[in-house]
């Protein structure tokens, strides 16, 4: 059913269920985000796309618009000095912490934060938005990847530690990576994951060839993973995308 919401003064009408983000970018209207991704449920983890929320009879709060749908007469302001004060404190704060990581250098320096106002960890660029642990696990559906610790000491990691015997080196953690702390490279037969640098290595997989063209392009563990829950034929599931497939 449509409701009517108004965003920064222009009203529009969007179905019930809609999300203050997905509203705002239907009419054009740009909210920045570093947590948010279309493939998985929101999170809201980094605060940036803080807006001002109200029913416009005196009720007003600050929500974040990736996981607050509209209401009927909803009214919602994006730039409002208020909005951008607190986005910049929480941008501010997301720097301080990972002064290093370039996408949040970027955001910071485009609302007006030069130099950040805490110290942080320059080499350490994981902002713990959690989209690559929301991808594997809602995505691809292998909860290879998880947190520990809280506070300070929270890190995106492996379990226990350990190359997690259930991730298939898809890379998909690695596309969705906001700030590119993440990395897979392939060398030789060999595919590597790793976070930050290479020293940091989460896991090594062997590299299969591609039956149609003879490419190492997929890890074993992938192969095996997709073949069991499509059911594809081995030439299918071991075929390239670039190479024109099996003759079939």
């Amino acid at each position: 059913m449509p409701i009517t919401v108004t965003i920064d003064g222009r009203t529009t009408s969007v179905e019930q269920g809609t999300t203050i983000l997905r509203a705002a970018h239907d009419m054009g209207i740009v909210i920045p985000t570093l947590c948010h991704n279309d493939a998985v449920e929101p999170y809201a983890a980094c605060r940036v796309c803080l807006v001002e929320a109200s029913d416009g009879k005196g009720w007003a709060k600050m929500v974040t618009s990736c996981n607050y749908d509209v209401w009927d007469g909803l009214i919602v302001e994006t730039k409002s000095e208020a909005v951008l004060e607190a986005r910049r404190t929480v941008i501010d704060l997301i720097l301080s912490a990972h002064p290093g990581a370039e996408p949040v250098q970027e955001l910071a320096a485009r609302y007006g934060i030069t130099e950040p106002s805490y110290s942080g960890d320059p080499g350490d660029d994981c902002i713990l938005c959690g989209l690559c642990v929301r991808v594997c696990d809602q995505v691809v559906g292998v909860s290879a990847l998880g947190f520990s610790s809280r506070g300070p000491a929270r890190k995106m990691v492996s379990p226990f530690l350990d190359p997690s015997p259930t991730c298939i080196g898809c890379g998909s953690c690695v596309y969705v990576c906001p700030t590119q702390c993440l990395h897979i490279a392939d060398e030789g037969k060999k595919r590597v994951l790793y976070k930050q640098e290479r020293k940091n290595v989460f896991k090594e997989f062997e590299l299969l060839d591609c039956l149609s063209c003879g490419k190492d392009f997929l890890p074993k563990e992938q192969f095996d993973y997709v073949q069991k829950r499509f059911k594809l034929p081995k030439k299918i599931a071991q075929t390239c995308p670039t190479c024109g497939g099996p003759k079939v």
